[in-house]
């Protein structure tokens, strides 16, 4: 194979990690939207599928299409894209709001809204330097980087960089925290038990990392990205394979909370079974 064929499989053939995604969720019967903004995940994932659906028809019909019908399908994937990016970034803003929790409701809807909308309307700044529906129909996406898409990159990179710095300032705090408590005496320390980190301190790790780990690739993007702006050589062959690595990350708290739910609901079942064998 050669590494021309290489590399554009690593430049188009990211789509696969998004259908697998959405295979997850339908399986594990998280496919659901609700006007919530925990559903922005699934809402990225599902705009996601759509745009490749357009890129790939694009990319499969090739020569047998016209110039514009080749621009116009591309142009409609990078629209929807442009939604996408939106409903991830307003998603990330609300998981840091979400432990930023001095903020009230409505200030919290405005903020991870704000952001979202931002990033969709630098996404159609782009786009507007992108493509040309006109005429001939000479612009079909693949512009040299311009200072529109730098721009929407910059913002992007302050979007990850700040849900990252977040994200672990709060592990280690929670860590920490954890650490203090783990040195006091408990009523199962004084029978000889071994004390055992609980179910929530588990998740809450898991879903602090999770989520840093998923920004700081995006954020690794964002600075290749610059660099080739500034030096004008082509060092990022698998920004887009990275982006959806970060966004399937994402996606595993759907897998987290489906079996969190049902180890909840045995425990509950359990209980009340113990509960009902203590009063016989």
């Amino acid at each position: 194979m050669a590494s021309n064929d290489l590399i554009y499989i690593f430049q188009h053939g990211h789509g696969l990690i998004t259908f697998t995604s959405v295979l997850t969720v339908v399986i594990l019967d998280q496919w659901k939207i609700k006007f919530e903004p925990k559903y922005l995940l699934q809402a990225m994932l599902y705009s996601d599928a759509l745009a490749f659906c357009f890129f790939y028809a694009g990319v499969g019909l090739g020569n047998t299409l016209s110039p514009c019908s080749q621009t116009y399908l591309g142009f409609i994937s990078d629209l929807v894209w442009a939604a996408k990016d939106g409903f991830k970034n307003a998603y990330l803003v609300w998981k840091v709001l979400k432990v930023v929790s001095k903020f009230s409701k409505n200030l919290q809807l405005l903020m991870y809204s704000a952001t979202g909308i931002v990033s969709f309307f630098l996404y159609i700044l782009y786009m507007t330097q992108a493509y040309v529906l006109t005429g001939t129909c000479q612009g079909n996406g693949t512009v040299s980087i311009t200072w529109t898409l730098i721009l929407l990159y910059l913002y992007w990179f302050a979007v990850d960089f700040s849900v990252s710095v977040v994200f672990l300032w709060f592990l280690s705090s929670h860590v920490a925290s954890s650490r203090l408590l783990s040195g006091r005496p408990s009523t199962a320390t004084a029978a000889g038990t071994k004390g055992t980190p609980t179910a929530l301190s588990r998740v809450l790790r898991r879903e602090t990392f999770r989520v840093a780990f998923s920004t700081g690739l995006g954020f690794i993007v964002c600075i290749l990205v610059v660099i080739q702006f500034i030096t004008g050589l082509t060092i990022v062959y698998i920004n887009g394979i990275i982006f959806t690595m970060a966004q399937h990350i994402l996606i595993l708290s759907t897998v987290n909370n489906k079996f969190s739910d049902e180890d909840s609901s045995a425990t509950s079942s359990q209980g009340q079974t113990q509960t009902g064998t203590h009063k016989v």
